[in-house]
């Protein structure tokens, strides 16, 4: 037990670290580390259900649908947050579904609120700031290549 101890306690560090890690950024290094691919002809999931398990995970970002086409997943920022994401390699769009905030896409600003769709193409430097209230955020990334 003596000899297992360190190494146990090496690896709680480690994966505490690594958990961390992965909270400062926008979602997860790769969605099938959270989400394995659906292979459901249809799903439906419940708003309050999503926000709920977002909660519970204590990160920004919930992936909850990974298709060979579509990922999708729900982004929250708190009133006076930082949105940490960087460029993506695929198309995305966002639908906000609550919250006020401005977003900035290249040198263009924007007003957030309710109801408003984003489109922004892969590779394109964009993030919200400026979040007065609470920010509520469907987010659908395209699987297919920007090429094609």
């Amino acid at each position: 037990m003596n000899t297992i101890l360190p190494w146990l306690l090496l690896t709680l560090v480690t994966l505490t670290w690594y958990l961390d890690e992965r909270n400062d950024q926008s979602g997860p290094a790769t969605l099938a580390e959270v989400v394995p691919p659906q292979t459901e002809p249809w799903q439906a999931f419940e708003l309050e259900d999503l926000l709920t398990q977002n909660a519970e995970q204590a990160g920004p970002y919930l992936p909850f649908l990974n298709t060979p086409t579509l990922r999708t997943g729900l982004y929250e920022l708190p009133a006076g947050g930082t949105d940490r994401q960087q460029p993506h390699d695929k198309d995305e769009v966002y639908y906000i579904i609550s919250g006020q905030a401005q977003f900035t896409a290249e040198d263009d600003t924007l007003d957030v609120k309710p109801g408003l769709v984003l489109f922004v193409a892969a590779d394109v430097d964009h993030r919200f700031f400026d979040i007065q209230e609470d920010l509520q955020v469907l987010v659908f990334f395209s699987e297919a290549d920007p090429e094609e």
